[in-house]
C-alpha cells in the first residue's frame, strides 16, 4: 500500500438530486503523493468495478460530503456506499464505519455531514429521512427523524450543522430548517417555500459561526440567509448570476475566521462574503492563500485546475489545509499553505479541451416521430432537433432559459413527447411544475419549433400540486404521469391535462422516495429504478411488485462485474417488442433484456469513440434507432437495437464550436 492514498480516499461523484443526484463510480488506484504534484486522469479510467481482485476498502464510490475533525483528520461520506471513511489530512487510512440499508447505524444516499466540538459525528441520511449521530470511534448512538411533513419529521434531508447545543438541518424536501437538541427532540423549524427572503426553495448547505448565528445556501433562490439559532430571519444576499457576488447553486458552506466560503454548483467556484454579506472574494482553487488579495492569486488554469461543480469545502483548524472536492468531476483537490498538494482525477472525459463553463451537459431526451428534444439542465433548456435520415440529424431550436415566467426553467429533470407527437412536455423541476409545448412543423412536416402551451402545478402536497417533479412519462394513451419526487407518489393526467389520479411509488418503506425513473413496459406492467439499491422493480397495473432485475454489485467490499447486474442505472426505454434498454452509467454500457426480464446483451465501454460512452444517461427509442445521450462526451449516438453505432450529433458547447 502506498503511503498516501488520497487519490483512493478523495475521488468522487454527484448527488442526484433532488437537482444535483446523479450517482457516478469511481476507479481506486493509489500514486504516490507530493507538493505541487497532480495526479493525471489515467489512460483507461474504467470503474474499480471491473477488479476482480477486489477493491480497496478505503475506495469510494460516491463521497458526497466531508469534515476535519479536530484532531487533524478527513471525515469523508460516502453516500453510495453507505459508509463513512476517516484519514489524517496527509492521507493516512485510520477507519471506516456504517453499511448501506434503512436499519439503525445503516445510511442510505447520505449527504450531510457535521462534527460537534466532542468529534461526535452526524449525518443526514437522506434516503432514510433521519439524523443519525455516531460517536468518534463510529459507534451508533442515537437515530431520530422520520418522512413526513409535521414537526420533527424530515424530508430528505441534505444539509446539517451542529453548535454546543443544537442540531440544523436543511430539511431539502419540506424547504425549511429544523432544529433538534442533540438528544434528537424537536426544538423548532422555520421556512417555508417561496422566494421572499423568509423562505427557501431546496435549502441545502448549513453552517454555524459559534456566535449562534446560522447561515443557509437557499439553492434554488441563489441566496445565502442568515439565521439566529431561534430562527430569527437576519439577513439574506445574493442574486442568480455569474458576476462577483452574485451566485448560481450555491451548496456548501463554510465559516473560518469570520469569512463564509460558499461552494457554488452554478459557477464552479469558491466565493468568500463577509459575514454581512458583503463580496469579499472569489477562491482560484489552484492557489488558495487566504491572506492575499484576488490580484496575487493566479488564475485558474482550465487545462489543469478546470474548477468544475465544487460541492463542498473545509480549512483545517490551523489554516494550514485547504481540501475542495469538485465530485461532478470525479475529484478533489487537496492544499497545503497555499500550495496544491495533490489533484485526485478517478475519471476524465476526454472532451474537458472544451472547459468547464460551456454549459454542455444533457442527461434527459425524448424522440417521436424523428423529432429529437434534449434536456440540457446546465443551461436550463431543452435543444430540439430533427432525424432527416438515419444517421443525420439537424439542429433546430433551444427554448427555455433560467427563470420563473412561463417557457423559462428552474433545473429542469426530464422532457417526454407526446404520441401523436403535437406536445413537448418539461418537468420544471424547482419551479415545482410541469411546462407544455405545442410541436409546430411547416406545410412539409419540417419542424419548425416549439411554442408555450400552458403550465401544470405549483408547489404544495394536494391533488396537482407539486413538490420536485422529476420523471415525466407518456402513456399508451397520452396521459402524462409525473413522478412527484418529494410527495412520494406520481401523479396522472389525462390528454386534456386535467388531474386524474395519484399513487403512490412501489418500493415499500421510507427508501421509496429514491425511485429516480419509471417506464410503461406495456399497458399492464411498469418499471422504476431505485438508484440507492441498484434494483429495478416490475410492478403490475395495480402497482404489486412482479419482478426484480439487478442487485447491488458490491458484496463483501469485491467489486465483480455481471452484465445483468447494475452498478449505477440511470435511465430506461422500450422498444416495439417491449424489450428494456438500461443506461448503466457507471459500467458505461447500454444493458438490454426481454419482455419478461430477461437479460439479452449489452454493448459500451468507456471512451469517446463510436459506440463507446463516457457516463451514458437518458435513452429514448423511436423507429427501431436507439439514442442514447452520452453525458460526457457531450454528444447523443445513435444505434440499432442490436447496439450496431449508426451516427452521432453533438450537444451543448460542442454543438456551438463545431458550427464556428
Amino acid at each position: 500500500m502506498n503511503k498516501l492514498r488520497f487519490i483512493a480516499l478523495l475521488g468522487s461523484a454527484l448527488l442526484r438530486s433532488v437537482m444535483l443526484w446523479a450517482i457516478l463510480p469511481v476507479i481506486s488506484n493509489a500514486c504516490p503523493l507530493g507538493e505541487g504534484s497532480a495526479f493525471k486522469p489515467l489512460q483507461t479510467p474504467a470503474p474499480f468495478i471491473y477488479h476482480s481482485q477486489g477493491a480497496h476498502p478505503f475506495s469510494l464510490i460516491e463521497p458526497t460530503n466531508f469534515a476535519i475533525n479536530n484532531l487533524g483528520q478527513l471525515v469523508v461520506i460516502d453516500s453510495e456506499a453507505g459508509q463513512v471513511k476517516i484519514v489524517t489530512l496527509q492521507g493516512q487510512e485510520l477507519t471506516y464505519f456504517a453499511t448501506h440499508g434503512s436499519s439503525p447505524g445503516q445510511l442510505l444516499n447520505a449527504k450531510g455531514l457535521a462534527l460537534d466540538e466532542k468529534g461526535s459525528i452526524f449525518i443526514a441520511d437522506t434516503g432514510n429521512h433521519r439524523i443519525q449521530r455516531f460517536d468518534t470511534e463510529g459507534r451508533l448512538i442515537k437515530t431520530w427523524g422520520q418522512w413526513g411533513y409535521g414537526d420533527g419529521q424530515l424530508n430528505s434531508p441534505t444539509g446539517i450543522a451542529v453548535d454546543q447545543q443544537f442540531v440544523y438541518v436543511s430539511d431539502t424536501g419540506n424547504n425549511r430548517i429544523v432544529v433538534f437538541n442533540k438528544k434528537g427532540q424537536f426544538i423548532r423549524s422555520f421556512g417555508s417555500f417561496g422566494d421572499g427572503d423568509k423562505n427557501f426553495n431546496q435549502p441545502l448547505g448549513i453552517a454555524t459561526d459559534g456566535y449562534g448565528n446560522v447561515y443557509i445556501a437557499d439553492s434554488q433562490n441563489n441566496k445565502i440567509k442568515k439565521y439566529s439559532r431561534h430562527g430569527q430571519f437576519y439577513h439574506a444576499w445574493g442574486a442568480g448570476g455569474h458576476l462577483p457576488g452574485q451566485l448560481s447553486v450555491p451548496y456548501g458552506i463554510t465559516v473560518y475566521q469570520g469569512l463564509l466560503y460558499i461552494a457554488e454548483l452554478g459557477n464552479h467556484r469558491i466565493q468568500v462574503f463577509k459575514e454581512n454579506g458583503e463580496y469579499f472574494r472569489a477562491l482560484s482553487l489552484d492557489h488558495i492563500d487566504t491572506t492575499q488579495d484576488d490580484s496575487k492569486i493566479a488564475p485558474i488554469n482550465s487545462a489543469d485546475i478546470r474548477v468544475h461543480y465544487p460541492a463542498s469545502f473545509a480549512i483545517s483548524a490551523n489554516g494550514q489545509y485547504t481540501i475542495a472536492c469538485e465530485p461532478q468531476a470525479i475529484r478533489c483537490n487537496a492544499y497545503r499553505e497555499g500550495k496544491r498538494l495533490a489533484t485526485a482525477i478517478m475519471e476524465d472525459s476526454t472532451r474537458w479541451e472544451f472547459g468547464p463553463s460551456g454549459q454542455h451537459y444533457a442527461s434527459s431526451i425524448a424522440v417521436v416521430d424523428g423529432v429529437i428534444a434534449v434536456l440540457n439542465a446546465e443551461e436550463h433548456s431543452i435543444a430540439l432537433f430533427e432525424r432527416t435520415q438515419i444517421g443525420n440529424v439537424q439542429f433546430v431550436s433551444t427554448v427555455g432559459g433560467f427563470g420563473q415566467q412561463a417557457g423559462l426553467f428552474k433545473s429542469p429533470t426530464s422532457v417526454a413527447i407526446s404520441h401523436a407527437g403535437h406536445v413537448l412536455a418539461v418537468s420544471d423541476s424547482h419551479n415545482h411544475r410541469i411546462q407544455l409545448f405545442n410541436i409546430i412543423k411547416n406545410s412539409q412536416g419540417v419542424l419548425t419549433g416549439v411554442t408555450f402551451k400552458m403550465s401544470l402545478g405549483h408547489f404544495g402536497h394536494a391533488v396537482g400540486q407539486f413538490n420536485t417533479p422529476t420523471k415525466i412519462q407518456f402513456d399508451e394513451v397520452d396521459n402524462l404521469h409525473v413522478l412527484d419526487f418529494n410527495n412520494q407518489r406520481i401523479q396522472i393526467f389525462d390528454k386534456k391535462f386535467i388531474f386524474s389520479q395519484s399513487y403512490p411509488l412501489p418500493s415499500a418503506g421510507n427508501a421509496s422516495i429514491i425511485v429516480s425513473d419509471f417506464l410503461f413496459v406495456n399497458k399492464n406492467k411498469k418499471m422504476f429504478i431505485n438508484p440507492s439499491s441498484k434494483v429495478l422493480a416490475i410492478v403490475d397495473k395495480n402497482n404489486n411488485l412482479e419482478q426484480k432485475l439487478g442487485e447491488r454489485s458490491i458484496k463483501n467490499r469485491k467489486r465483480q462485474m455481471q452484465e445483468d447486474r447494475f452498478v449505477s442505472p440511470s435511465h430506461m426505454a422500450v422498444d416495439k417488442d417491449n424489450n428494456i434498454y438500461i443506461t448503466d452509467q457507471g459500467s458505461q454500457k447500454v444493458k438490454k433484456f426481454n419482455a419478461k426480464g430477461d437479460y439479452v446483451t449489452a454493448w459500451g465501454q468507456w471512451g469517446s469513440g463510436n459506440g463507446e460512452f463516457y457516463k451514458p444517461k437518458g435513452i429514448a427509442i423511436d423507429k427501431g434507432i436507439v439514442y442514447v445521450v452520452d453525458y460526457g462526451n457531450y454528444r447523443v449516438q445513435q444505434l440499432s437495437v442490436e447496439g450496431v453505432f449508426l451516427g452521432e450529433f453533438m450537444i451543448g458547447q460542442r454543438r456551438l464550436i463545431a458550427q464556428q
